[in-house]
């Protein structure tokens, strides 16, 4: 198990069953969400990527390698599918990001409060964002996680109305409730 000391910079790795801490590891200051990739990889999201312009760290290997991926300042990170994770920047994008290689896969635009805590988290086959007075939004994911149609859907709920339009903002639709803490049904 691995938790963030934000004040400290490091990730410390923890074993559970003794109680112990394994290691500490330099990350630089700012980290918030942990999330374990696959295999031995473990990445961290900054809310504040200081002068390095790294919102998402990657630990690996034996020896706890710690690289970057350029991003903005984020309000959380999600497992995603084939070791990939989400990332929800501050400035109200969602990234699709495979930490292997530090490639950008899509992006999806969201309206988030920028000076409020914010959240991805990963349930029911999507993605859910919000922040404290804003909507919650969810992100269908297709299946294979590479949507080839140049268009994909845009979903905003408001007064009990569904809307629909086109987007060519990547591979993802979005869905947004005008209610802060619905209650979750299945997916649409």
């Amino acid at each position: 198990m691995s938790v963030v000391a934000t004040d400290s910079g490091h990730l410390i790795s923890l074993d559970l069953s003794s109680g112990t801490e394994i290691a500490a590891i330099d990350i630089g200051p700012g980290a918030s969400s942990v999330v374990i990739g696959d295999g031995d990889a473990v990445e961290v999201s900054r809310y504040d990527t200081g002068t390095t312009g790294e919102g998402i760290v990657v630990v690996s290997g034996r020896d706890h390698a710690v690289r970057g991926i350029a991003t903005m300042a984020l309000g959380g990170l999600a497992v995603g599918e084939a070791g990939t994770v989400w990332a929800l920047e501050k400035a109200g994008n969602v990234l699709h990001v495979d930490p292997a290689t530090g490639r950008i896969l899509g992006r999806v635009a969201v309206v988030v409060d920028v000076n409020e805590h914010m959240e991805i988290v990963a349930g029911a086959g999507a993605r859910w964002v919000s922040s404290d007075h804003t909507p919650v939004r969810r992100i269908a994911a297709e299946t294979s996680m590479t949507c080839r149609s140049p268009a994909c859907m845009t979903e905003s709920h408001r007064n009990g109305t569904w809307r629909h339009t086109a987007s060519r903002l990547g591979r993802s639709s979005v869905l947004e409730s005008s209610q802060t803490a619905p209650a979750l049904g299945p997916s649409p």
